[in-house]
């Protein structure tokens, strides 16, 4: 740049240009204060990631002389967060004028998000707790496994930030890679709902009659047992081992839980049936599953999208429940859920086990919440708080 577009820059576009140095300095100048934060935090965690992790990555790429997979996509992740820090400050930096023309849906939606500050919020907690997750193995001091890796039950000090349980093993390590496990379960078991229940409410709402009347008997049927109850005594009959044992608690926690998005769908579904368009497409002979996925769900999913943002932190609380009553994934592998169960025991003489997963817990569901919040109001267009 020429010392006259220098000159001619406001001096807030220049002062912008400092996060190019140092990521959510520029929005901080503008007075983002939350994306600000967020690229703080997250410009911690890598740095964080690459001091501990790159200085050793042979041990950690390789601990057993064999090449691991978990810390290689860990490795690819860091590279990728890395690349998107970067566009975020650029775009700060350097921010695309908006189109003229009408308002997109997205740029609205967009825009309303953005305003929405619990909803950022949540965002910057669920991108920091994914950061976290991915980039486990780069971080975490120790292996989460290992035991006597300092006097059992030590309380927190510089070399176990978080302590240590009865056996000696390093509680930051078991909490950040029992993140990637709750993390985990939570995401992959409402996948699993979202897509069961999205079906079963699309055909039920738009085909009616008899199909309907069955499926939302089976719906109200299933609703009415108990969901903790029935979680329990799946689990309590399939008691099985390792990655298996894994597989059966997202599929029970998945397979409990559609029941609350086939009624959304459905409801949307029976609404958008009699809209013009789709009139529309049975006039011009198009195919009953063409209008339906083409024409009807992309217009009945935005309350399911929220739905689902909602119901992740509360399948974490379902599977921390599991866990804790020893029907979850089974020890020494870390879970929060796990984890609280193991220092139960101990609580009084050593509360740092318990009370540290319990908080992550707490702020892991703290912050889906606040994202779907913000995404419902965002969404919604008499909600909406953007311009």
């Amino acid at each position: 740049m020429s010392p006259v577009d220098l000159e001619a820059t406001p001096p807030t576009k220049r002062l912008a240009r400092l996060g190019l140095l140092v990521p959510g300095l520029g929005h901080l100048l503008a007075g983002e204060f939350i994306p600000a934060g967020a690229l703080f935090l997250q410009s911690a965690v890598l740095f964080l990631a690459a001091t501990r992790g790159f200085t050793r990555l042979e041990a950690v790429l390789r601990p057993d002389g064999h090449l691991l997979v978990h810390p290689v996509l860990a490795l690819l992740a860091w590279f990728l967060i890395a690349a998107i820090v970067g566009l975020l400050a650029w775009r700060q930096a350097f921010p695309v004028p908006r189109a003229p023309g009408p308002t997109t849906w997205t740029a609205l939606v967009t825009r309303g998000f953005a305003a929405h500050r619990a909803g950022m919020l949540g965002l910057a907690g669920v991108a920091l707790l994914t950061s976290l997750t991915l980039l486990t193995p780069l971080i975490a001091p120790f292996d989460p496994l290992a035991l006597d890796t300092g006097r059992p039950l030590t309380p927190p000090s510089w070399v176990h930030p978080l302590g240590t349980d009865y056996f000696g093993r390093d509680v930051l390590s078991r909490l950040l890679y029992g993140g990637r496990i709750s993390l985990s379960i939570g995401f992959f078991a409402v996948a699993i709902a979202a897509t069961t229940g999205t079906l079963v409410g699309a055909v039920a709402g738009y085909v009616g009659g008899a199909i309907d009347r069955l499926l939302m008997a089976l719906v109200d049927l299933l609703l009415a047992f108990p969901n903790l109850l029935l979680l329990i005594t799946v689990t309590g009959l399939f008691r099985l081992r390792g990655f298996a044992n894994l597989a059966l608690i997202v599929g029970v926690l998945g397979l409990t839980g559609w029941m609350a998005v086939a009624r959304i769908v459905r409801s949307q579904v029976l609404a958008l049936r009699e809209q013009e368009f789709v009139q529309a497409a049975i006039a011009l002979g198009l195919g009953h599953w063409r209008i339906l996925l083409g024409q009807i769900l992309p217009n009945a999913l935005a309350p399911v999208i929220v739905y689902c943002t909602l119901a992740i932190g509360s399948t974490m609380l379902s599977e921390a429940a599991l866990s804790f009553l020893g029907l979850g994934v089974p020890p020494p592998t870390p879970t929060w859920g796990v984890m609280i169960e193991e220092g139960g025991d101990v609580l009084q003489t050593a509360p740092w086990i318990a009370t540290f997963p319990g908080l992550a817990i707490l702020a892991a569901v703290m912050c889906f919440n606040l994202l779907g919040d913000g995404l419902r109001d965002a969404l919604d267009p008499r909600l909406r708080t953007g311009p």
